[in-house]
This record gives structure tokens, sequence and C-alpha cells, in this order.
């Protein structure tokens, strides 16, 4: 199954680089900390536009773009190793 995560610049490059670190999620979102995905590509879409757009009004010194990251989905394999909530 193909999943997305829509995000910024800065974190699609920190994904890339050190891989997803749960931690770094905010902890007062919909359901709790985590790593967000969805199965709509124009869901992720938005959110990475809509992060950017954010982002960027807030911050004048670094300009970020939205990003959607792709990831192949196993979810036989993904129970071995962590805890998965699906909707």
């Amino acid at each position: 199954m193909r999943l997305y995560h829509g995000t910024v610049s800065t974190g699609a490059e920190n994904i890339i680089k050190n891989g997803i670190r749960l931690e770094r999620g905010k902890p007062k979102v919909d359901f709790g900390q985590g790593f967000y995905t969805t199965t709509s590509l124009n869901f992720a879409k938005n959110t990475a536009m809509n992060k950017a757009r954010k982002t960027n009004s807030y911050n004048n010194q670094i300009y970020v773009e939205p990003y959607v990251l792709v990831f192949e989905y196993n979810e036989r394999k993904a129970k071995e190793i962590c805890n998965i909530l699906n909707f």
C-alpha cells in the first residue's frame, strides 16, 4: 500500500537523512504524538501546502517548500515492530 506524508522541505530533508523519529512529532495533535500518513495524495499535498504557508508566514528568515513523502507500507511487517492506529 502506498502512503503519503505532507510536510515542508526542512522536515522532508530531516526524515530522509535521519529516518522517522516519532518523538519529533507534536504532542498535542488529533490522535497524539506520532507520524501521520494518509492514502490520499491530495490530502497530503494540501497538508504540505498549509504547513509551508504557515511556516513561511511565521518565520521570515527561512523559506520552506511543501513536500510530500511517499512510502510503500507493508502492514504485516509494520505490526511486528510498532503500534498502528488505522481509520
